[in-house]
């Protein structure tokens, strides 16, 4: 059994955030999950997060088709640039690295787990995508659904900021595990068998209309015209053989109410 690297004060620290999480079971999942994750990075340091329903292998490639993010982004132009992390196929390999095939179980993992310091500073995803909007470190969480549907949560820390550790990754980790509910309620749905096959424009505005952004922000968000909007919300229509926004929402609401765990039920006791 791994042995987690945790302070009492960390449990205490959980022990409150659960308190809280308590408090609020008459709010919606997605203001729960912010909560939730909002003081699990206050617990960890980390100075925002990025949280998605991912399908596919994580051999082959993950796609994700919903996004839910807190902290401090600044602007819609970060969470785009995150979000284009989270499907890079290198990235992913990276992550193939780190977990060391024991994808069907949920895994844990910081930068420095999977790729040293000097080495991520001549990344080009982190080049490219991470050093331009303040990122300097990142730690992701990624926990099986069932059915090739994961739930990941990446959070972040920005530039002078020391790298995640041991405890924070342990601390996250179990954290991550209390909260089984909060992670694969909405993953698995009917629409995800087609998001796979969309192109990435097509995916980000479905994503964006998921999230509850009408036509002029999304428009504005991907910085394209109310009309080019309207144009893949049509083929989305077409793709999931839909008439509506109403029936394109209704293809990711989960059948159940809530997914059973993916973790084996405890042994029996001894008599």
């Amino acid at each position: 059994m791994m042995k987690l690297q945790l302070h009492v004060d960390d449990l205490r620290g959980l022990c409150a955030l659960l308190g809280q999480l308590a408090g609020k079971c008459d709010h919606g999942l997605a203001e729960r999950r912010a909560r939730y994750f909002d003081g699990l990075a206050n617990l960890i340091a980390a100075d925002r997060w990025y949280f998605s329903h991912m399908r596919g292998s994580i051999h082959v490639g993950l796609t994700q088709f919903t996004r839910q993010f807190g902290g401090a982004w600044r602007e819609e132009s970060q969470t785009r640039n995150v979000e284009a992390l989270a499907e890079d196929r290198d990235f992913q390999h990276y992550m193939v690295k780190a977990v060391k095939g024991l994808y069907e179980r949920h895994c844990t993992v910081c930068r420095a787990d999977y790729v040293s310091a000097e080495a991520w500073q001549k990344f080009s995803l982190y080049e490219n995508l991470l050093k331009p909007v303040g990122i300097a470190d990142l730690m992701y969480s990624l926990y099986p659904a069932g059915d090739d549907f994961f739930s990941v949560l990446v959070v972040y820390r920005p530039t002078l900021r020391t790298p995640f550790g041991p405890r924070e990754r342990d601390l996250m980790h179990f954290a991550m595990q209390l909260v089984d509910y909060l992670l694969v309620d909405g993953a698995k749905v009917d629409g995800a068998e087609t998001v796979i096959d969309l192109s990435p424009r097509e995916r980000a505005v479905l994503i964006r209309l998921l999230a509850g952004d009408s036509v002029k922000q999304i428009a504005t968000s991907l910085d394209v015209s109310h009309h080019t909007v309207n144009d893949h919300l049509k083929s989305l229509h077409r793709r999931f053989k839909v008439n509506s926004r109403a029936e394109l929402l209704a293809k990711f609401i989960a059948r159940e109410h809530r997914l059973k765990s993916t973790y084996p039920p405890p042994p029996p006791k001894a008599p």
